[in-house]
């Protein structure tokens, strides 16, 4: 598997972990004891979709979290 195709999948795991977020959330605003708990997965949905621009970067090239900058990479 090349390291492109590692990138997709894993956006396209993140992406299905979002919808399984959002989808479990939804349900728990129908029951009152339970919609702090769906807030919370909403919230963690919501930083989940982060993820997926920073795999792009990082796929495109190198992404130097210290210092902040992007580095091209010399392909593969």
């Amino acid at each position: 598997m090349t390291i492109q195709r590692r990138y997709e999948a894993l956006g396209a795991f993140n992406d299905f972990l979002i919808a399984v977020w959002f989808l479990i959330g939804s349900f728990f605003f129908l029951n009152d004891s339970l919609i702090e708990s769906g807030t919370w997965l909403f919230i963690v949905g919501s930083a989940q979709l982060l993820i997926k621009p920073v795999l792009k970067l990082i796929s495109q090239g190198r992404v130097d979290l210290c210092g902040l900058k992007f580095v091209q990479s010399r392909g593969d």
